[in-house]
């Protein structure tokens, strides 16, 4: 029987309204039996809703932290290298006096080639030009001359041009030794070019050099002028 059907079947058999009417009988010795009600007061049968169970939250911040710092670190340390690589190390102008040896050797200064003649502490720079074709030249020791392999153009030790193709002597740079930061520097200016001297007339070609020295390299390339 539903709720429905013993609240009614209480309120017809006399009961309170709203209870449930449940018939008993009460026996009397030696007499008919009396019917009676039990009132039954009606629970509240709602059913509650179920409660939501709250989202599980996971800790974070700890792991979010840790990610932020690592990335703000490599963040810095590329912007450190950026600022090491960008900004220019200013270098010394010149070449070292102690690079420099005496006599006549060569040196790369400011894009050019340039012989460099050392006499004790007296200095003289001569542009690597023979002045024909673009050629350069290089320097004989054992016969204290420059000379150009390409076309044969002979000048002596300071310069002045003796033979061959060549009009004028070799070009002169200023040169001076400078302190800087406590070293000795060969500071030469490439961008202020003296014109060599005119060639000299063969006839005179002995004022600057030996004669024997002459004699070789009229022989000619073969005879091993400049080996």
């Amino acid at each position: 029987m539903t709720p429905g059907e013993w609240a009614a079947f209480g309120e017809v058999a006399g009961g309170p309204a709203g209870s449930w009417g449940c018939p008993w009988f009460t026996p009397a010795s030696g007499s008919s039996t009396t019917r009676g009600f039990a009132t039954v007061s009606i629970p509240d049968m709602t059913i509650a809703p179920e409660r939501e169970t709250p989202p599980v939250r996971r800790r974070v911040g700890r792991p979010l932290i840790l990610v932020s710092l690592a990335c703000l670190a490599l963040v810095a340390g590329m912007a450190v290298r950026a600022l090491m690589v960008s900004v220019p190390v200013e270098k010394a102008p010149g070449v070292a006096l102690a690079d420099v040896p005496q006599g006549v050797t060569l040196h790369h200064v400011n894009g050019k080639d340039v012989w460099i003649d050392r006499v004790e502490d007296q200095l003289t720079a001569f542009l690597d030009d023979a002045h024909h074709l673009g050629d350069g030249v290089v320097y004989c020791t054992d016969r204290g001359v420059f000379m150009s392999p390409a076309h044969g153009e002979l000048f002596a030790r300071n310069g002045v041009a003796l033979d061959g193709p060549a009009a004028r002597g070799l070009d002169r740079l200023p040169v001076t030794v400078e302190e800087v930061n406590e070293d000795r520097r060969v500071v030469i200016d490439t961008s202020s070019v003296s014109a060599g001297p005119p060639k000299v007339a063969r006839e005179d070609r002995h004022l600057y050099v030996s004669r024997e020295v002459l004699e070789g390299y009229d022989a000619g390339p073969e005879a091993g002028f400049c080996s």
